[in-house]
Order: C-alpha cells, then sequence, then structure tokens
C-alpha cells in the first residue's frame, strides 16, 4: 500500500516516533465537600482525535518515494576543506525527512489528509463517599491518537469547590472534619449549645455544658465518628468507618 516510501521513512525516524507517546489530557473537576461525602457519579464529554479508519492514520493511500533521497529521507553532502573530504547528512529539502510525497489524487478524503478525525466519547466517573480532594481518575489510551505514536491518558483530578451547604466546615484533615465555632464569653463561662446541619442531611445539636470547665480561645472539642467515610486504600472502596470532626 505504502510502497518503499513508507520504509525509507521508517528507517530516518521510525525507531525514534515509535517511543513517542501522544499528550496526556486533564481535567480539572470542581466537587463539593457534600458531593465527597456522599459520593457520586458523573458523565464527562471528551472529544479527541481518532485515527483515520479509511488512511490507517498516515494521511493518504499512496506515497511516491521523493527521487532527490531516493526515499531515504536523508541527503548526504561532500564538501572538501583544504585535502581532506567531510561528509554531512542533512534531512532532504525536497520531502523535509521524510522520505516520500503523496500525490493530489492519493490525499484521504475521509480525513483530508489529516491521518485523523474528531471523536466524542462520554467517560463516567464514579466517585464513592470518602474520596480525597485531588485524587485523581485516569483513564488510559484515551488521549488523542496519532499513527507511529503511543496514546496518551485522560486524567481527572478532584479540585474541591466551596458550597453554601457545607460552608460551615472550615476544612477538611483527611478523613478528619474541621468546624470553626465562635462562641459568647458567657456561653465559654456557663456552657453553649447550637445547632448543626451535617453533611449526612441530619440535624444535631452540639452540646457543651460541663460548666467546671471553662472553654478557652482555640480549645478543641472532638466528635467521634462524626467525619468523612474512610475508605480502604488498597481497594478505594467504603471501609464503613468514619473519621471524627
Amino acid at each position: 500500500m505504502f510502497g518503499g516510501a513508507a520504509g525509507g521513512r521508517a528507517r530516518y525516524a521510525g525507531q525514534e516516533q515509535a517511543l513517542r507517546r501522544t499528550p496526556d489530557v486533564t481535567y480539572a473537576m470542581p466537587v463539593t465537600l457534600d458531593q465527597l461525602y456522599k459520593g457520586f457519579t458523573q458523565k464527562v464529554k471528551h472529544v479527541r482525535d481518532k485515527k483515520c479508519s479509511s488512511c490507517d492514520g498516515f494521511g493518504a493511500h499512496r506515497f511516491d518515494p521523493c527521487t532527490r533521497c531516493d526515499g531515504s529521507g536523508i541527503v548526504v553532502e561532500t564538501r572538501q576543506m583544504g585535502y581532506t573530504l567531510f561528509q554531512q547528512q542533512s534531512p532532504c529539502p525536497a520531502c523535509k525527512g521524510e522520505g516520500y510525497k503523496i500525490p493530489k489524487d492519493a490525499v484521504c478524503k475521509a480525513c483530508h489528509g489529516k491521518g485523523y478525525t474528531k471523536e466524542s466519547d462520554v467517560l463516567t466517573v464514579n466517585i464513592p463517599p470518602g474520596t480525597e480532594d485531588y485524587h485523581t481518575i485516569t483513564y488510559p489510551g484515551m488521549a488523542s491518537e496519532r499513527v507511529q505514536h503511543q496514546t496518551g491518558d485522560v486524567v481527572i483530578t478532584l479540585v474541591p469547590s466551596p458550597s453554601s451547604s457545607s460552608s460551615h466546615f472550615a476544612c477538611r484533615l483527611s478523613a478528619d472534619l474541621v468546624l470553626d465555632q465562635t462562641i459568647t464569653l458567657a456561653q465559654a463561662l456557663c456552657g453553649f449549645t447550637f445547632p448543626l446541619k451535617h453533611l449526612d442531611g441530619n440535624s444535631y445539636q452540639v452540646e457543651g455544658n460541663d460548666k467546671t470547665a471553662v472553654v478557652r480561645p482555640g480549645d478543641i472539642w472532638v466528635m467521634k465518628g462524626m467525619g468523612m467515610p474512610m475508605l480502604h486504600n488498597s481497594s478505594n472502596t467504603s471501609s464503613g468507618k468514619y473519621g471524627d470532626m
């Protein structure tokens, strides 16, 4: 199909091209703390370049060997300096180092000579409850394709996004939730109580009524098992345990 020209091209650059890889495609997916607590599934539309099935990604159905370099893709120039002859190799200027030329009537009509067409895919992103911030999901071989190239990956990164429903939580520390609560001097001396709308959808009353202990600025109160769901590190599945708040 491609005659000696394709072979000439392979001799000149095939080994290097076989090791090349198309760039990875990265997406930043904004997620809220509510979503990471409950888990979710989301569809992502992904458009990529797909090798043309009509020409196998070469952009043409016939290649004619370059007459200047005889299909090698390189030319050798001999120069004389004094009594010494030097030979210098360089890419053929007639075929730009390809070793072949494409006749106009051989250009692939399906891809207009590009070697690829646009393809739209839908990626399903499954996020289990308790997934960490900035977690990455990789879809191997789903980046754009090119002939004589390994296909790169699609990588989706979960990026924290503020949400009104979870704004009362200051931050997340792994599986623990941090809540900053401002109280009055009277509450610090006599005890306090305040309502809390948790990420699990339930409402709780948080109480600190130990009148023998004065609450000081920066004191930390821990509520066991009221944090984020915890995952098994090996399988990224729910462990049935929760962090603290």
